[in-house]
């Protein structure tokens, strides 16, 4: 029997699997954030310099990109990404992961 099919060895890469996930989850949402703190902040920017003029505050066009980006950040937490790790054996495609996994077995 080969180690990888030990059920305390596909355990404990599940478990490592799923905290790269997680990891690889908190990332995307941190970069959400910093974007758009980025964007507001431009639209800060802008609002003042056009309110000078009179005209009120323009329209808050961050809420595009920012609205968008965290519906698909929510769309696959809820539904995941899509990969499969059967698909990733047989195109090739994939982050690496589980040729990472191969190599450390």
């Amino acid at each position: 029997m080969e180690r990888t099919t030990l059920p305390s060895v596909r355990a404990e890469a599940a478990q490592v699997e799923k905290a790269e996930t997680r990891r690889e989850h908190l990332t995307e949402w941190r970069s959400w954030a910093g974007t758009s703190v980025v964007l507001t902040g431009i639209w800060v920017v802008t609002a003042f310099a056009s309110a000078s003029d009179g005209d009120g505050l323009p329209f808050f066009w961050p809420i595009l990109p920012i609205g968008i980006w965290g519906a698909v950040l929510v769309a696959q937490f809820f539904f995941g990404t899509g990969d499969d790790e059967d698909d990733d054996e047989d195109d090739g495609g994939g982050d690496g992961r589980e040729a990472r996994r191969r190599e450390r077995d």
